[in-house]
């Protein structure tokens, strides 16, 4: 897979199967934050959760860095965190 199939992917992933699955990136994170913070017992941000998922998934890449559906998550995790967080997101 090369870079432009990756992000391709990741594309595909976090703009159609996964956003028709789950509603939106930013809802679904702050349901996500709101569990974390009820069973972690510490403030989680919006931001924090796009971040704890790719950290995830490079601990995950640190035991198997050929598996390449981690590498395709991160990049959609960082679009996402960018989408979030943009002016014209």
């Amino acid at each position: 897979m090369n870079r432009d199939q990756a992000l391709f992917k990741a594309r595909l992933l976090v703009s159609s199967e996964r956003a028709q699955e789950y509603g939106s990136a930013e809802e679904n994170f702050e349901r996500v934050a709101r569990l974390w913070k009820a069973a972690f017992g510490w403030d989680v941000t919006l931001a924090d959760v796009p971040l704890a998922l790719d950290l995830l998934k490079t601990a995950r890449l640190v035991s198997n860095p050929y598996h390449v559906d981690s590498w395709v998550d991160k990049a959609g995790y960082a679009a996402l965190g960018a989408e979030l967080y943009s002016d014209d997101g």
